[in-house]
């Protein structure tokens, strides 16, 4: 009878056989349910948690809520209401030359339709050198306490004093330009004028303080808007 050979020896690394992967752990089977997935789950949160710190180092944050604002807007942002600060100089000096016309239009020595007096029709009467003046003190009053009431409607708004100070400036061009205009409108239109009596018979301006009118009016009259705006406002308070 034949005998199987004898195996012989097992070597230390041939008895230590590796363990199938497919099959279930002495630890596994016996462990807790609940416990079996422990490890993936700490796998998968451990790798969330890496991606999402990727992410949020890419991606930051937003903490003032919103959308992001664009450059432009944020750079025009800062300069509110500049581009219009120059209008408060510019349209009264413009302003001006309709203001020499409709003198040499109305005064007494021009056109003088004002008075309608045929006395008046020529500068030869010296009664009508003082109306001549007065005529365009009156039209240098209008736009001067006008442009104060619109002054004192923006008063909240940015740049007040640059504002009231460009007015002051566009007003005293514009009537240096009123004066100038209505005299070289007499010359065109009335012909030349013969003036060996006295300089005053051409139409002209007497007293030049009269040109102090239209600034001076709308300085004063935004101070004392702007007197009455303060009391109104301190009057709830007061009470």
């Amino acid at each position: 009878m034949t005998q199987p050979p004898a195996e012989g020896p097992r070597s230390a690394k041939q008895g230590l056989a590796r363990p199938d992967a497919s099959m279930t752990s002495y630890g596994e089977l016996y462990a807790p349910a609940g416990r079996q997935h422990a490890v993936p789950t700490t796998d998968m949160t451990t790798s969330d948690a890496a991606s999402g710190a990727q992410t949020g180092a890419e991606e930051p944050i937003n903490t003032h809520g919103g959308d992001k604002p664009k450059a432009g807007a944020a750079r025009h942002r800062r300069r509110p209401g500049t581009r219009h600060l120059w209008a408060w100089a510019v349209i009264p000096a413009v302003g001006g030359i309709a203001v020499g016309v409709a003198w040499w239009l109305l005064a007494p020595g021009g056109r003088n339709l004002l008075s309608g007096n045929p006395a008046f029709g020529t500068g030869a009467d010296p009664a009508s050198w003082l109306p001549r003046d007065l005529t365009l003190a009156a039209l240098f009053l209008l736009p001067g306490c006008f442009t104060a009431v619109l002054l004192d409607g923006r008063q909240y708004q940015r740049h007040p004093v640059w504002r009231l100070l460009l007015a002051v400036i566009g007003s005293a061009t514009g009537a240096a330009l009123a004066w100038g205009t209505g005299v070289l409108v007499g010359h065109w239109w009335a012909g030349p004028v013969d003036t060996s009596a006295n300089p005053s018979i051409a139409f002209s301006l007497r007293s030049w303080t009269v040109l102090l009118v239209w600034p001076g009016s709308l300085a004063l009259s935004a101070f004392i808007l702007s007197l009455m705006g303060a009391g109104r406002a301190q009057g709830p308070d007061a009470a």
